[in-house]
């Protein structure tokens, strides 16, 4: 999941309830060949709504 923070954008991957890796870039679309360059067998699929949840609220917290 990406999302916005005061310190710029943050993705967020993680492996069932754990979380595996946090990125932060100045956009979007530089973060998503980062984590494809440090976990190339992931697959990439929409956030949990949980997990959503949790990224937005630290989000508006950083």
């Amino acid at each position: 999941m990406i999302a916005r923070c005061s310190l710029g954008r943050v993705l967020v991957a993680t492996v069932g309830r754990n979380v595996c890796v946090v990125l932060l870039g100045r956009d979007s679309a530089a973060l998503r060949p980062r984590l494809s360059r440090r976990f190339p067998w992931a697959e990439l699929s929409d956030p949990d709504p949980q997990l959503r949840k949790v990224v937005l609220r630290a989000g508006r917290r950083a």
